[in-house]
């Protein structure tokens, strides 16, 4: 792409506040006067809704009340099966309006820009995300990615003076249309972060959510982890399964009870597949139809997982057939049994144990 064709920039910051993270929680505190310096600079923040989203004037408490039962119910229409729904992009426009924040948006918004995005790859971090656009397209191999965490030890910059520096440089900078503005930002950021401290920063979080993982699940490093993927429309099947294999001595991880407080889909699940070494999927039109088990699916061989797909009632091999990528992710993975069977046969159960 030509270098010189005009350039609109956007800003994302990932700051979630199901983590008790004094970034993010500057963040929150200063996203009105953010809102307001960047003009026609758009800031999204993943997750969150404001009045302008509901389309209500937020002149009283009653109002506030009626959007909130407004906005449950949108999430319970919308977003009640945190495995299969398409992300909603929320920016944050009403600099006088509340916020709300929906835990299944922001995961999912993490996820899917995670795929779209070779730049990006979200380990918990509070962190700006600039995307360059051109005619309206986000173009995803230019993003840039600022880590914003080590700010909160940083005595030579605050995340404050660092925001609005970087504000003005795509609102005002002589190459504020161009794709070398973000050259400009690369060296603010430099300036104000010393870079074998970024380096330690991002060494270190990968591996501290693993431990804060297997600390929670009260496990230890090499036991032998059961992942099991399932919509939540079929959540019955699924927890019935993890009381089989735990009655049997196994470890298992299912969302939601394997997420520890402050925590989030995105950053749980990712940090499950590293500590896993047997997947388990529960196929059905509910699952096959979901977005998060595909995702699910296709992380755990990533990981190089051992994989068996299990058939609830009415699914089979001709109908996953009928589902393309179904066919392709299990092209080279054995599929075991139904589920009942599993119940049934002790022979069966056990020959899955021992796989």
């Amino acid at each position: 792409m030509d270098d010189n064709l005009y350039i609109k920039y956007n800003v994302l910051i990932t700051a979630n506040p199901l983590h008790d993270n004094s970034i993010a929680k500057t963040i929150f505190k200063t996203i009105r006067q953010l809102d307001i310096l960047s003009r026609d600079l758009k800031i999204f923040m993943p997750g969150f809704y404001s009045d302008s989203d509901l389309n209500q004037d937020n002149s009283s408490l009653d109002v506030v009340n009626r959007n909130i039962a407004q906005l449950r119910q949108h999430n319970l229409e919308n977003h009640s099966d945190f495995h299969g729904k398409e992300p909603v992009f929320h920016t944050y426009c009403d600099s006088a309006g509340n916020m709300y924040f929906n835990d299944a948006d922001f995961s999912q918004f993490m996820n899917d820009f995670e795929d779209e995005c070779p730049n990006f790859n979200y380990i918990g971090q509070t962190e700006l995300v600039l995307l360059p656009t051109h005619k309206g397209e986000i173009l995803y191999d230019k993003v840039s990615v600022y880590n914003l965490e080590p700010f909160s030890n940083n005595p030579k910059t605050s995340v404050e003076v660092f925001l609005l520096s970087t504000i003005k440089k795509l609102l005002k900078g002589p190459l504020k249309n161009d794709l070398k503005c973000r050259d400009l930002i690369d060296d603010l950021y430099e300036s104000s972060i010393k870079t074998e401290d970024l380096e330690q920063e991002s060494a270190i979080i990968p591996l501290r959510i693993d431990s804060q993982l297997l600390q929670y699940m009260k496990w230890k490093e090499h036991d032998e982890v059961f992942f099991i993927s399932y919509s939540t429309k079929d959540e019955y099947s699924a927890f019935a399964l993890k009381a089989l294999l735990e009655k049997n001595g196994k470890q298992v991880w299912i969302a939601p009870d394997g997420i520890p407080s402050g925590f989030d889909y995105a950053m749980a699940i990712p940090a499950a597949l590293r500590i896993t070494s047997r997947f388990l999927v529960l196929l059905s039109d509910n699952s096959a139809n979901s977005k998060w088990v595909r995702k699910e699916i296709d992380r755990a061989i990533n990981e190089n997982l051992k994989i068996d797909g299990i058939f609830l009632d009415n699914f089979d091999q001709n109908k996953l057939n009928l589902y393309d990528h179904l066919a392709f992710l299990f092209a080279d993975n054995q599929l075991r049994c139904t589920l009942d069977v599993l119940f049934e046969q002790g022979e069966e159960f056990q020959k899955l144990l021992n796989k």
